[in-house]
């Protein structure tokens, strides 16, 4: 099943007749910061509503760009394409005919801002991960080829700066060893080597980064 996020211009319709009130849910869309939010959008809906969860961190264009950023979750009126009850799905090509399309209630994490905070428009995927997916399904290589040099680059920063802190309290937790004349010295020394290695990994992590982004800014009839 996939989640359709465009071509929405009868959702209204269709909820409507299903009692949905426009109050609950104005333009489609409504932040849910309580759980009176949610008892008061699911309490409007039929025992049978399809609900669905959408995994992608959607931002407001621009957000990175304005101060005190807040994610909230939000519930969304779309369709979702499912197969139909005449169809068979199969596993490499989804359903054998047409996909039909239903309403369903769709919950999701939002990035709004406090200069445009509507969650009706932050549709932009704020995660690198998520936006080199999309670039490459949309055949855009130069673009997934940056945001996976983005991906390495915070990876990097984690196995050399927080990874690296949690090595004391994870080696500590590992069963001693056997014969250990001076337990204290060894230990420390473990974390040292280990710390080590992380930041060399971390190295190697970046460089990636840095040639994935070379790449990327290379023109398209450049030899290799």
């Amino acid at each position: 099943m996939s989640v359709g996020h465009c071509g929405d211009e009868d959702i209204a319709d269709e909820w409507a007749r299903w009692g949905l009130l426009a109050a609950v849910m104005p333009d489609g869309y409504a932040v849910v910061g309580s759980a009176g939010d949610v008892t008061a959008i699911v309490s409007a809906l039929p025992a049978d509503a399809v609900v669905s969860v959408d995994p992608v961190l959607r931002a407001v264009p621009g957000w990175e760009d304005f101060p005190d950023p807040v994610t909230v979750v939000v519930a969304r009126l779309t369709w979702l394409a499912e197969c139909g009850p005449d169809t068979t799905p199969s596993a490499d090509a989804g359903c054998v005919s047409m996909p039909r399309s239903v309403p369903t209630l769709e919950f999701g994490r939002r990035i709004l801002t406090h200069d445009n905070g509507s969650a009706a428009d932050a549709t932009v995927a704020a995660l690198p991960e998520d936006l080199a997916i999309e670039a490459l399904s949309s055949g855009r290589l130069d673009v997934f080829l940056v945001q996976l040099s983005r991906v390495l680059t915070r990876w990097a920063d984690l196995v050399a700066g927080e990874a690296g802190d949690e090595v004391p309290g994870w080696l500590a937790g590992l069963p001693p060893g056997g014969d250990r004349h001076d337990q204290l010295g060894r230990f420390e020394a473990d974390v040292a080597q280990l710390r080590a290695s992380l930041w060399a990994q971390a190295q190697q992590l970046r460089q990636t980064a840095v040639t994935l982004a070379a790449i990327a800014r290379r023109p398209r009839n450049a030899p290799s």
